[in-house]
């Protein structure tokens, strides 16, 4: 049995243009949405000024976007700084001081791990519909600060 290679397998295709449509992957944009909104809920349940902690969440998300947007090529460069001594030993000197603190606040760790694995499954899904890295940055931030706003927004009309 012998495939006919002279058509290829139409999963990995792109779509064909600059102007086809690519379909949104739904189910985890979906998925990340409702963890950001979880954490605008939060946010907002804690009564105090919060205005650090939206202002955390906000840069949180648009930095997690734009760091999963970036090609491989830019991490090589921060690697050649670890051939110096005194940066490698100032690194896991940082890096157990930053275990420490994760450690102590294994409440926080856990949220921005959840909202990690989510934004990495959008933007894998991202990645197989074939959107570009900017548009899949856009979607991914612009996802993130819907969640954000609809838990406020949800928290704010249960105390109505």
């Amino acid at each position: 049995m012998t495939r006919d290679r002279s058509t290829p397998p139409q999963a990995n295709r792109p779509p064909a243009g600059p102007t086809a449509r690519r379909q949104l992957p739904s189910a985890s944009l979906g998925f990340l949405v409702l963890t950001y909104s979880v954490l605008g809920w939060t946010i907002a349940d804690f009564g105090q000024p919060g205005w650090l902690w939206w202002l955390f969440s906000i840069l949180l998300g648009l930095g997690l976007s734009l760091l999963l947007s970036l090609p491989l090529s830019y991490w090589r460069v921060p690697m050649r700084w670890f051939q110096l001594e005194i940066v490698s030993f100032l690194s896991v000197f940082v890096g157990a001081f930053t275990v420490v603190l994760l450690l102590a606040w294994i409440h926080v760790l856990m949220v921005v791990l959840l909202l990690l694995s989510a934004m990495t499954l959008a933007r894998l899904d991202l990645l197989t519909a074939h959107f570009p890295r900017w548009q899949s940055c856009l979607i991914l931030a612009a996802a993130s600060q819907i969640g954000l706003a609809s838990g406020w927004i949800l928290h704010w009309l249960m105390l109505i």
